[in-house]
């Protein structure tokens, strides 16, 4: 991919760079701020190579790019002139957002810069605790000790890399937020709380009482209340402040203000939301593991579409966290290779080379990094069937996965690469791999015997009128069948409850999206 070229054409398909108040990207999209939203030309931008789809979540415009989306956004950064975000634009339009789009776009926002460290970390931690369940590896050795400080660092220390990113976003002082975040993580402080499961420990900071439940290192919620509290208190702070003295009165008073108040309020409120979570997750893989794996294998790759998951990272890093495990990640394996065996099945089933084109690449990103937005937009949900197979497998292959008690010992994207490790040293590894196959399986023979190759031809046929088939773009592929599915879709039909994609186009996909699901 030219990323410079695919940079350039993005920037001119969302309207230019004066349409850009802000824009971001999470693992697979770009996440734009547009002052305009009806200047982005939806048809252009899908048809551009390198440009899997678009979409829109809340008020934010999305251009999903697929694994490689760093390094276009990066290109993007060089190719505008002015830095999106500097000006307060991108604060006017963000109270547009309703506040389900707000919520998500914060925790893709906060999260997203910590991904793909929390996901090293997690393998790492993964392959090691295979390699102690093995006997492979003593824990008692140095060698272990220095692996294991590699693994555990980001999350032992995770409301300090969590201020740093929340601070970006909230527009806070990143170095107050930080010694913040460490405060929280400080030695002196974290002896004092008692251990998991230990009865609660009431202290007293200057007479107001301090309720001590569980060390905040490896928290999640504390710390990023704590500076957005931080970020309301230093603007007026700074603006008030005199001249000559501000610059360090104005950290001094945030950090002596946040950091009692989250051990006062904030820590203690949000230990008790984290904890409700997690007891409302348990009793339901507990006394419903068939039902609750089901529903989120099932709906898994329903969320992804509208960029929904980023709501649950949160709570499978701090599942993994406080306990080691997360039991709520396990079903979704199910639901990436579901999708994955879909785009398998298209690839060997149909004769269109522009279909094999999209396919493959789209399969291998699902199996081997578990980034399945190539198969579902490009492949699997425009042909209905592949997608809906892929529904069906996941939510069967996640209730056998929950059945089974499978968890994970790692945080990161479920993916062929860290499959076993993750899910081995737990020793309910048979479940795992039954319920992957199950749902590979329903997948793919579904998508195999119901994908009519003349309904797959048709579909691709317009993409292939555009120019030769063997050099047609996924992008160009993708606005073929938008434009097929939407002139064949009721018009009365109702789009998808809840939906967040609101383009032109995307009627069309709610509709056909409704009919499966």
């Amino acid at each position: 991919m030219d990323y410079k070229k695919t940079a350039g054409a993005v920037l001119d398909g969302v309207g230019g760079e004066s349409n850009v108040s802000a824009v971001v990207h999470c693992a697979t999209r770009l996440r734009f701020t547009l002052k305009n939203n009806d200047l982005a030309d939806v048809k252009t931008l899908r048809a551009t190579p390198g440009v899997v789809t678009t979409a829109m979540a809340g008020s934010q415009f999305q251009v999903v790019i697929g694994n490689e989306v760093p390094e276009v956004h990066a290109a993007l950064l060089n190719t505008m002139k002015v830095v999106p975000g500097a000006s307060t634009d991108s604060d006017v339009e963000e109270t547009k957002q309703n506040v389900l789009g707000r919520f998500i776009a914060m925790i893709a926002g906060i999260f997203t810069p910590l991904l793909w460290a929390l996901a090293a970390s997690g393998l790492i931690k993964a392959f090691l605790a295979l390699a102690t369940s093995q006997n492979w590896l003593d824990g008692a050795q140095f060698e272990y000790t220095v692996l294991a400080s590699i693994s555990d660092a980001i999350f032992l220390f995770l409301p300090i890399a969590l201020a740093i990113t929340a601070a970006r976003y909230f527009k806070a002082n990143e170095f107050t937020a930080f010694v913040i975040g460490a405060a929280l993580c400080y030695p002196g402080l974290t002896a004092v709380f008692p251990g998991i499961g230990a009865e609660g420990v009431t202290n007293s900071f200057f007479g107001i009482p301090t309720l001590m439940t569980v060390a905040y290192t490896g928290s999640v919620i504390p710390i990023i209340v704590a500076v957005w509290v931080q970020s309301k208190i230093e603007k007026p702070l700074y603006a008030h402040v005199w001249a000559p003295v501000r610059r360090f009165v104005t950290p001094m008073v945030a950090m002596l203000a946040v950091v009692p108040l989250t051990l006062v309020a904030i820590g203690p409120v949000g230990t008790l939301i984290s904890n409700g979570m997690s007891a409302g997750i348990q009793w339901v893989f507990t006394h419903a593991a068939i039902a609750g794996g089901a529903l989120v294998g099932g709906l898994w790759q329903v969320l992804v579409i509208f960029g929904l998951h980023w709501s649950f990272v949160p709570i499978f890093i701090q599942e993994v966290s406080t306990t080691g495990l997360s039991i709520m990640l396990a079903p979704t394996i199910a639901a990436v290779f579901g999708q994955g065996a879909a785009a398998l099945a298209v690839l060997i089933r149909t004769r269109n080379a522009a279909r094999k084109q999209a396919a493959l690449p789209a399969m291998i990103s699902a199996f081997v990094a578990g980034v399945t937005e190539p198969a579902v937009y490009g492949v699997n949900l425009p042909l209905k069937v592949p997608f809906a197979f892929g529904i069906a497998g996941g939510a069967i292959g996640g209730a056998i996965i929950a059945m089974g008690g499978v968890t994970s010992n790692n945080p990161a994207p479920p993916s062929g690469i860290s499959f076993y490790p993750s899910f081995a040293p737990q020793g309910n590894f048979g479940w795992a791999v039954a319920g992957v196959l199950v749902s590979m399986a329903i997948a793919f023979l579904g998508t195999a015997l119901f994908l009519k190759e003349k309904d797959a031809d048709e579909v691709a046929a317009p993409a292939a009128a555009v120019t030769a088939a063997s050099t047609v773009s996924a992008g160009e592929a993708v606005v073929a069948e938008a434009e097929l599915i939407l002139a064949a879709a009721d018009a009365d039909g109702a789009p998808f409850p809840g939906a967040l994609i609101m383009d032109t186009d995307s009627v069309a996909y709610e509709s056909e999206l409704a009919a499966v699901v």
